[in-house]
């Protein structure tokens, strides 16, 4: 029976997009979905009998597509948009760990406001399903905003963000998969893009996260492009 089935067998009647899940030592599992009132939820369910029952939930965001904005009481003090999505989970020691993404497609046919290549890993208590840290909730989101400057009469676009390797601050352009597991670590891809002098390219990179310490401890280029879901229609100049 698919998770979507087993939900329209419970409470969460509603759900519609199934975004991600994981399960914990108990058999508790972990769903995160996109609901019919454009709420992006998290829930927690056991499974009695074949059935999965609400042990609780936490409302993360809502969702407007008609203005391209989201609302969160979660991530107050973050600007989100419409493309906020939660891409893969994790669950270790009692915590659920959450890849959330919030990129739109970077080309020459988006309006210049609309370009962003985000993301960070979310930490949350399996318990009672509160943030670790209120404070920073998503730690790896960056603040990179278009900078728009003239050159020669031409407008020249840069949006990159600023990290330090020494000091360890790093950012996600777009975290999408978990793909490697190790003692207190999550390997991830993070797919996205920036733009450098008005040129767009691919930022694929292979993110390391320490679960302990919550935090990016290091980043590496990835040697190959992985296209999962930035889409890039155009490695040219922005006319």
């Amino acid at each position: 029976v698919s998770i979507i089935q087993y939900l329209k067998m419970t409470e969460v009647t509603n759900a519609d997009q199934i975004m991600s899940f994981c399960i914990d030592d108990a058999g508790i599992m972990y769903i995160a979905y996109k609901d019919s009132n454009n709420g992006i939820q998290l829930a927690k369910f056991s499974i009695e009998a074949g059935i999965l029952k609400n042990q609780g939930n936490i409302l993360l965001a809502t969702i407007s597509d008609a203005d391209n904005t989201a609302t969160s009481e979660c991530f107050t003090d973050i600007d989100i948009s419409s493309a906020l999505t939660v891409t893969d989970m994790h669950y270790e020691d009692g915590y659920v760990y959450l890849l959330v993404r919030d990129a739109s497609a970077i080309s020459r046919e988006l309006p210049k406001s609309e370009v962003r290549s985000l993301g960070g890993v979310c930490k949350i208590k399996a318990n009672d399903l509160t943030f670790v840290d209120n404070a920073n909730p998503l730690v790896g989101w960056a603040k990179t905003t278009l900078n728009i400057t003239e050159e020669n009469g031409k407008n020249v676009y840069n949006y990159k963000h600023l990290e330090n390797e020494t000091l360890k601050e790093y950012y996600f352009y777009g975290p999408q998969k978990i793909i490697a597991i190790k003692p207190k670590e999550i390997v991830i891809a993070d797919d996205g893009a920036y733009i450098e002098n008005s040129s767009i390219k691919p930022q694929n990179r292979v993110v390391v996260f320490n679960l302990e310490q919550n935090s990016i401890t290091d980043v590496k280029t990835s040697p190959t492009d992985f296209f999962i879901g930035t889409s890039l229609d155009t490695y040219s100049p922005i006319e």
